[in-house]
């Protein structure tokens, strides 16, 4: 199995890895390393997926996987309900996760480590400000927090009509910024540089992983009709761990169709 480092400025505690799609067994349309449940494929294929990753990355517990909504709903270690679109925890040995496909997974600690936080961020979620509701119950002054946004569909991929533009404005006038019209009623939008204006007006330093390009075959265009529901196909993580001198907490996040982002929370 393949993996990908992303460079962000975390501590040493931290590291980060990415996969690509490819290291799992499940079989056409789903090839190959599928880990959701919820897209049609066989539940064996999906279960050894999971299992394939969890032993790859030597994951210390089995991830808290969510039932995402696109809302602004998150796990925590007081509020354990997984229908939620993102998970934070101070614990260690806790594995949280995110899927995603077009969408950016945003992962955030701060300079010590003291905590863990990962969203799935879309456009409707940072509409609704989910990312400004992380920032409210992490356990550490935001001038300490660091972020880094993994792949994510890019800008001249995903086309929105003027209500979705006007929605993001009347959110934040300086989102106006990542929006290049391309017509009266059509906008190419910039998923990564919203998120990043939310997180630098906040005082968060951020890092940003590479923007997707959607394949043009049908078969694997994540735009294309019919294929949207079979997002989660890749997956990212983050991977805490402890021992007798060395603490670790882990969250994972998961990147569909085109590859995954894996963060290791190693301290």
């Amino acid at each position: 199995m393949e993996v990908i480092t992303p460079s962000w400025d975390a501590p040493l505690n931290i590291k980060a890895f990415s996969t690509v799609r490819a290291g799992g067994v499940s079989m056409f349309p789903f090839q190959s390393l599928n880990i959701a449940t919820h897209v049609g494929d066989s539940e064996e294929a999906v279960q050894s997926n999971r299992d394939l990753l969890i032993d790859h990355l030597k994951l210390p517990s089995g991830p808290l996987w969510l039932r995402q909504t696109h809302g602004t709903q998150l796990l925590s270690d007081d509020n354990p309900d997984i229908n939620a679109d993102g998970a934070i925890s101070v614990e260690k040995n806790k594995v949280l996760v995110v899927q995603t496909a077009d969408c950016l997974p945003v992962f955030l600690t701060d300079v010590n480590g003291h905590f863990v936080c990962v969203l799935h961020v879309g456009w409707r979620g940072l509409i609704k400000g989910i990312i400004t509701k992380a920032l409210k119950v992490i356990p550490s002054s935001t001038m300490d927090v660091l972020a880094y946004l993994g792949p994510g569909i890019s800008q001249k991929n995903f086309e929105v009509g003027t209500e979705v533009y006007q929605a993001f404005i009347q959110v934040n006038e300086a989102f106006q910024k990542a929006f290049e019209p391309i017509s009266k009623e059509k906008y190419l939008s910039d998923l990564q540089a919203c998120a990043t204006i939310e997180l630098n007006q906040n005082g968060i330093r951020v890092s940003a992983g590479m923007r997707v390009v959607p394949s043009q075959k049908p078969q694997n265009s994540i735009l294309t009709e019919g294929m949207a529901k079979q997002e989660e196909w890749l997956i990212s993580f983050i991977r805490l761990k402890i021992s007798s001198t060395k603490q670790t907490d882990c969250f994972l996040s998961s990147m569909p169709l085109l590859m995954t982002t894996l963060l290791n929370w190693c301290g």
